[in-house]
């Protein structure tokens, strides 16, 4: 799915609607984010929850934070 600015693909589980992560791509590199309070070892991943609030970001802000944060990733289609 994509939402708002469109700029990142938001992966959602067919079956039950629970956001699983998100990627994006800027300039020929891509970076995504995994929601792990969803996957079967979310005890393995001990940093607490952080509430935060992105509402203010320009589109611009966004990507760059996004670009600047989340983990480099690839996604390959086959």
């Amino acid at each position: 799915y994509r939402f708002g600015t469109g700029m990142t693909d938001f992966w959602v589980c067919p079956r039950c609607g629970v956001y699983v992560g998100a990627y994006v791509e800027a300039e020929g590199q891509g970076r995504a984010v995994v929601n792990t309070r969803v996957l079967d070892a979310r005890d393995e991943f001990t940093q607490p929850a952080t509430a935060m609030d992105y509402g203010r970001e320009t589109p611009e802000e966004r990507l760059a934070r996004r670009m600047r944060v989340w983990s480099p990733a690839r996604i390959e289609r086959g």
